[in-house]
C-alpha cells in the first residue's frame, strides 16, 4: 500500500472549529518525541512508515485537522496511534492538553 502522507487538500479543514466533533480513536493515543518507521502515528517530518500522516507545523492548521487525521489512523484498527509531541510553547498549549486527555482518557 502507500503510505498515508500528508492529508489531501480536499480533506484539510481550513478554520479551527469547523469540526468541533470530539473524536476519541478507539486505539489507545500514546505522545512520543519520534514516531519509529513501523509506528502508526501523526508525525511532523516526512513520515517514514505506512500508517503515517505528516501534520501542519502551525498549530491552528494542526487543530483544525487533528480529528481527521486521529480518524483516519484509526480505521487502520491499530491498536495504539501515537503522536509526536508538538513544542513546549504556549501556541501549542491547548492542543498539548487535548493530546494528553486523550492519551489519558485511552489508558
Amino acid at each position: 500500500g502507500q503510505p498515508l502522507g500528508s492529508l489531501p487538500r480536499d480533506e484539510m479543514i481550513r478554520a479551527p472549529g469547523m469540526y468541533r466533533r470530539h473524536y476519541a480513536p478507539k486505539a489507545r493515543l500514546e505522545l512520543v518525541r519520534e514516531l519509529k518507521p513501523s509506528d502508526v502515528g501523526l508525525t511532523f517530518g516526512e513520515p517514514a512508515g505506512q500508517g503515517q500522516i505528516r501534520m501542519p507545523l502551525d498549530p491552528r492548521a494542526y487543530a483544525a485537522n487533528l480529528y481527521v487525521a486521529l480518524h483516519r489512523l484509526d480505521a487502520l484498527k491499530p491498536s495504539v496511534i501515537r503522536v509526536e509531541e508538538p513544542a513546549d510553547d504556549p501556541a501549542w498549549e491547548a492542543i498539548i492538553d487535548r493530546l494528553r486527555k486523550a492519551s489519558a482518557d485511552a489508558a
